[in-house]
């Protein structure tokens, strides 16, 4: 994350007129970074390791996938708001997707609050991703409960249900292999 905020910092300030400097784009480029932005009242640009713009008169919303693809299935959306009354700026973009922002101006009036983001940060879950973070989950669970048992729960309800987490986790871990 630390090259795609650097590339946000450069970014902030740019001119809504001019173009993106080429080293930055390249820069994007060979690291797998999005860079986007507004132009107009009707296109959301990509620059980087995306070269593509998507119609968007007065808003819209696009998916970007990891490999880079624009309206592929899998991917995550990212939406142009235009004139949002939540923003200063004539353009904003809200995502999921984590990100940077940089602001771009038409002389002095904001125009563009534009992102920065890795097509890695898109990659799906691999399944073991998914059994890792479904196993934190359990286990930052069972701490909570734990951590209330030692508060002297007397609610056996509460501790059979307790116990039966911890089984469970240790018949997972156990099935998998012996853990993670």
């Amino acid at each position: 994350m630390d090259r795609v905020k650097s590339i946000a910092e450069r970014l902030n300030g740019i001119e809504y007129r001019d173009d993106i400097p080429r080293e930055i784009i390249e820069e994007a480029k060979a690291n797998r970074i999005v860079i986007v932005f507004g132009r107009s009242d009707d296109l959301m640009e990509f620059e980087g390791a995306i070269y593509d713009e998507v119609g968007c008169y007065e808003g819209g919303s696009c998916v970007v996938n990891h490999e880079g693809k624009i309206g592929a299935k899998g991917g995550k959306t990212i939406r142009a708001l235009w004139c949002d009354k939540k923003s200063d700026f004539t353009w904003s973009y809200k995502t999921k997707i984590p990100h940077e922002t940089f602001d771009m101006f038409d002389e002095d009036e904001k125009y563009c609050r534009g992102i920065v983001f890795s097509l890695d940060s898109l990659k799906e879950d691999t399944p073991e991703d998914i059994v890792k973070k479904t196993l934190d989950y359990i286990e930052e669970e069972l701490k909570d409960c734990r951590k209330r048992l030692n508060e002297e729960v007397e609610d056996e309800a509460y501790i059979q249900a307790v116990t039966a987490r911890e089984i469970a986790l240790e018949e997972v871990k156990r099935v998998l292999g012996g853990g993670r």
